[in-house]
């Protein structure tokens, strides 16, 4: 942020290369620790900057960095059935009013307001949900929710992979 004479101002910079992945969650509440498992499988991963967060406003910072391509993982309270996996694309389908609850001060979609307001929301969002049954302190993580998270992670490294192919000018099939 820069000072200026009517208050701060947003410092514009070049998006960030790659692909950003927000994980967000506790695992020391059972299936909330869905985002940090993806976050675990993920590191290390070319092409892809790994974030670990307990809550939205906890990353907004990384959130609101300019950036090519953002995708958020968090994990939501059963609405079908524990471990279905949620992609989202468009915003207005996320909302305080719907089935994406999270267990977070600030709601996710507030986040997202904010970023869109301020003008820093970046262009290509995906965001997944992975439904959850149990967020008590202490539990363990549900197989289900075990298994969708290997699911995410396997399904954002393709695409991630297939983006660097495609960079290089290579055919995405050709990707190791």
């Amino acid at each position: 942020m820069q000072p200026t004479s009517s208050g701060w101002r947003l410092r514009r910079s070049r998006r960030e290369r790659g692909v950003t992945v927000v994980c967000l969650g506790n695992p020391a509440r059972g299936d909330d620790g869905a985002g940090h498992l993806v976050a675990d499988l993920l590191t290390g991963t070319p092409n892809i900057r790994v974030v670990k967060a307990h809550s939205a406003a906890e990353a907004l910072h990384t959130i609101m960095t300019p950036q090519e391509k953002l995708i958020i993982v968090d994990a939501v309270g059963r609405v079908t059935k524990v471990g279905r996996i949620h992609r989202l694309r468009d915003l207005r389908r996320l909302s305080s009013q719907g089935g994406w609850r999270s267990s977070h001060t600030m709601p996710l979609n507030e986040v997202l307001e904010l970023a869109e307001a301020l003008g820093v929301l970046p262009p290509k969002i995906t965001i997944y949900g992975i439904e959850g049954d149990c967020f008590e302190p202490g539990s363990e993580m549900s197989p289900k929710v075990r298994e969708a998270c290997r699911r995410v992670a396997s399904e954002i490294r393709r695409a991630a992979s297939a983006k660097r192919q495609k960079a290089k000018g290579l055919p995405a099939k050709e990707a190791s």
